[in-house]
């Protein structure tokens, strides 16, 4: 699955996340993902806090 955006990784952690939803590194994805959108961070945030997440969750090496 390609995520190009902040809006993208939320959606995807909200509604399409096959991973643990109680860890601290997808709770910490999500928040900085909804910041992104927000304007209060910078997009690359989101794409570092969605991978850790990813990797967390075994989806990403």
């Amino acid at each position: 699955m390609l995520v190009g955006s902040a809006s993208e990784a939320s959606t995807v952690l909200r509604d399409n996340w096959s991973g643990s939803r109680s860890g601290p590194a997808y709770q910490a994805a999500l928040s900085t993902c909804l910041e992104a959108m927000n304007g209060h961070l910078p997009g690359y945030m989101a794409r570092l806090a969605f991978e850790e997440a990813a990797r967390e969750a075994g989806v990403l090496r």
